[in-house]
């Protein structure tokens, strides 16, 4: 990349016109800069990852910002394409610069919104040398109507989120989704209008928040889908979209358009996809002897990519249409870790009272405030506040023997409240649990501090990027009798905590 922006500098060729030079020698329409195509004739384009890195960065100088906003995993395209047939033709909607369907063999049909998008779109298939494709500068909420059941395949990546939506009734009236509404999220009406281009029996591979599919607000949704047959719901792994500076939980959903009454669905969670998804540039994640750190060879010598799609079909677990509860297609609740451990025990919510209803506040009123920042499990400390300085997030009056379980997934923070403190109160990111008896105090402590509770908890939050559980979702945890000695540690707490707070 550097060596083609040198020699164009060099003939004195501006900034701005180094794209449209490069796309036009790509497409054969000029042969006036025979250095620059023996530099385009040098790269190694079999080398997907490369090709895609040079994209990047061609394109990012020709629009002035950075383009990692379009940035797709390879292994998630490759992935994809493997469940297609060549003789098929397919459709991305909202294609952006293409990369879903670089490595789909038949014809491929994409639209964007963007001109300039679609340039880029037109140069990343050229430095691939792919000319069976159709790219079209195009709204495609809007005129689809002509191309109702045309393709064999959608596939997507939609712009999602409660900031991206459709105010326009023009659009909106046109959809299921967004009939007599007053505005709806543009990624719904794009799944919608994925359904409307699929021909009968076609199959759509469309990336979503987990919100979509496990979330309360999107039953509408997750009920549309249902009238056809899901065919599997694949987890992908945290951060999969950190390059494009979203970190929202996704899934891959694929789902045929037809009606099906009894089927499996296979349902899986990645743990890796072939890339090192916390580095900032994601290089490729190779596997490792764990003991040595080496790279585990194949019989050839060569690197092993460790790539979980490649064993999709050997670890998805297969669930039973029958057995979708509540419409809820997220994969976590199907696990069989999460299906062992609810299966079993005792709700919560018969050793306590779950509180719910906040205090109102004396803006006078001198508090003692605990903020998750607070909370160091098990011990808790406080800031003091009168009323009016409190946050708008302070909701709970707590009181001895009361139990803090943090409501936010991930690694969970929790204490036991061991002091009679007048005014002390919590943050609405704590779930406030008020045991019936002392020893419902032991029970449910211990509890916390295993395993089984925390897979519970953290597969019973919905929301894609603060994922939270909820109070119902939390009061049906299910839990053993039994403190195992956990009285005495509690004792132990108490007596650091009370030195701590002196």
């Amino acid at each position: 990349m550097d060596a083609l922006n040198q020699v164009l500098h060099n003939r004195g060729i501006n900034q701005d016109d180094r794209f449209d030079i490069i796309l036009k020698i790509m497409d054969g329409k000029t042969h006036d800069y025979k250095e620059v195509e023996d530099i385009l004739n040098s790269f190694d384009y079999s080398n997907q990852d490369l090709i895609q890195e040079l994209f990047m960065k061609m394109g990012s100088k020709y629009t002035k910002k950075n383009l990692d906003q379009f940035y797709t995993p390879l292994t998630i395209s490759n992935f994809i394409s493997k469940w297609m047939d060549p003789e098929k033709t397919v459709i991305d909607p909202a294609g952006g610069t293409g990369d879903l369907l670089i490595f789909h063999k038949g014809h491929k049909t994409i639209w964007d919104i963007d001109e300039k998008v679609v340039k880029l779109c037109k140069l990343n298939y050229s430095l691939r040398k792919d000319n069976n494709i159709l790219i079209d500068c195009k709204d495609s909420l809007k005129g689809w109507e002509s191309f109702v059941e045309t393709w064999d395949y959608v596939v997507m990546n939609p712009p999602f989120g409660t900031n991206t939506v459709v105010r326009d009734e023009n659009i909106l009236k046109n959809f299921t989704m967004g009939h007599n509404k007053k505005k709806q999220e543009i990624g719904i009406l794009f799944i919608e209008l994925g359904l409307k281009l699929l021909k009968e029996n076609g199959t759509m591979f469309v990336i979503v928040p987990t919100g979509y599919l496990n979330n309360k607000q999107h039953k509408d949704l997750r009920d549309m889908l249902l009238q056809n047959k899901i065919v599997a719901s694949i987890s992908l792994p945290e951060n999969t979209f950190k390059r494009s500076g979203t970190g929202v939980d996704t899934c891959l959903l694929i789902f045929q358009k037809t009606v099906c009454a009894n089927y499996d669905i296979k349902m899986a969670k990645l743990k890796n996809i072939g890339y090192e998804l916390s580095k900032k540039n994601t290089p490729i994640l190779y596997k490792r002897d764990r003991k040595t750190g080496n790279n585990i060879l194949d019989e050839e010598g060569n690197k092993i990519i460790n790539n979980d799609f490649n064993y999709f079909e050997e670890f998805a677990e297969k669930v039973n249409i029958t057995k979708i509860s509540n419409t809820i297609l997220g994969v976590e609740r199907y696990m069989k870790e999460y299906v062992e451990y609810s299966s079993k025990g005792t709700p919560i919510k018969s050793f306590c009272k779950i509180i719910k209803n906040g205090t109102k506040i004396d803006k006078e009123g001198l508090y003692k405030y605990i903020d998750i920042s607070k909370v160091n499990t098990p011990f808790y400390t406080w800031s003091e506040l009168y009323g009016w300085e409190l946050p708008s997030r302070a909701r709970y009056l707590v009181k001895k023997n009361d139990i803090l379980v943090s409501r936010l997934k991930g690694k969970i923070s929790y204490c036991t409240i061991l002091q009679d403190q007048e005014n002390l109160i919590v943050t609405n990111g704590f779930v406030v649990i008020r045991p019936t008896t002392i020893g419902d105090m032991y029970t449910i402590f211990s509890n916390i501090m295993k395993k089984e509770f925390q897979v519970q908890h953290n597969t019973l939050t919905t929301g894609s990027i603060m994922a939270t559980i909820s109070d119902e979702d939390f009061s049906n945890i299910k839990i053993y009798e039994g403190d195992s000695g956990v009285e005495s540690l509690v004792k132990a707490i108490e007596k650091f905590q009370n030195l701590n707070l002196r």
